[in-house]
């Protein structure tokens, strides 16, 4: 694998296209050279676009499936910065408030020389990712016959993340403390895996680094009882149903160095 990995990487990293869009017609030229331009600064510069590369062809090599996951990153992210001597002018400069952010005045002085104020800005970052994802936390449904993902009936990833990064994503953090109450998820391993010792986290401090099962899966299920099945993507956290809504997107996408007839699993 080793001795094979420079030859195969190099096909896909051979200059700053990794990815390329053919025009259809004389008219489409223009629009497929940007839409090119705009995915490759994506993959190669707002992720890190070798190592993704590398990782996929690597597992692929070493393991039956490789698993890549491409969606979008919304997260909340908080800063407090403090400014001193400002007028009353550049004080509501300051704390007026933009699209998609929130400003808190948590300290404020009135000096001979102006206005001392310590303010909280929370905003939220969008940020389109392309991630490699380990084998081992990708459930697929066993009676899939095919590579691609798109028409599998159901997909789970299987991670597990912190207390903090969850709020983050904007998960009710009430909601979060009574994950794993329900005695239907009350067996040692479930609950081992669902949430940390409560006596290692004590306060409030460490309680942000309590970590959850989290399982977001894709699925096909007839949810509004029109005979037909749409796919939902259900987000489940320990025992608890935190987000269900339709999906007409896949970004959990599948590699195989060897390909296997009829089965989702390579050789």
């Amino acid at each position: 694998v080793e001795w094979a990995m420079p030859a195969i990487v190099r096909v896909f990293e051979a200059g700053d296209r990794v990815i390329e869009f053919s025009p259809e017609g004389p008219d489409d030229e223009q629009a497929a050279e940007q839409e090119t331009d705009a995915v490759n600064w994506v993959y190669q510069k707002d992720n890190p676009g070798f190592v993704t590369t590398h990782n996929i062809i690597k597992s692929a090599l070493l393991m039956p499936n490789s698993y890549v996951k491409i969606y979008r990153d919304e997260k909340e992210e908080t800063c407090t910065d403090n400014y001193q001597n400002l007028s009353m002018e550049e004080v509501a400069m300051l704390i007026e408030e933009k699209a998609g952010e929130t400003i808190e005045i948590i300290g404020q002085e009135q000096t001979e020389t102006g206005w001392n104020i310590e303010i909280k800005r929370t905003y939220k970052r969008g940020k389109t990712r392309v991630i490699c994802i380990p084998e081992e936390e990708i459930i697929i449904d066993s009676n899939h016959s095919e590579l691609s993902l798109d028409d599998c009936e159901f997909v789970c990833h299987e991670v597990e993340k912190t207390r903090s990064d969850l709020i983050a994503l904007g998960y009710d953090s009430v909601k979060l403390d009574n994950v794993g109450n329900n005695s239907e998820y009350s067996t040692e391993e479930r609950n081992r895996k669902t949430y940390s010792d409560e006596q290692e986290y004590d306060d409030d401090t460490h309680k942000a680094l309590k970590k959850y099962l989290v399982q977001e899966c894709y699925l096909l299920v007839d949810f509004d009882d029109d005979g037909i099945a749409e796919r939902r993507r259900v987000v489940k956290i320990g025992g608890e149903i935190f987000e269900n809504e339709a999906e007409d997107y896949m970004p959990i996408a599948s590699a195989c160095s060897i390909l296997m007839p009829h089965k989702h699993t390579g050789y």
